[in-house]
């Protein structure tokens, strides 16, 4: 539900948490970087990063 707090985990290792937030929308109409984001998906506001992402 919109509001709730989440988990993000790693893809990876799905028992891994690397990050905290709350869920901003789940309306399948909703734009993220210009496209709908779809039935099967939501929106997060990342409001805690747990582990530091590696760049390449």
């Amino acid at each position: 539900m919109v509001g709730d707090e989440v988990f993000i985990k790693s893809i990876l290792n799905s028992t891994e948490s690397v990050a905290r937030g709350r869920v901003q929308s789940l309306d399948p109409n909703d734009l993220v970087g210009g496209t709908k984001i779809g039935l099967e998906w939501c929106v997060v506001n990342v409001h805690v990063p747990i582990k530091k992402m590696k760049t390449w």
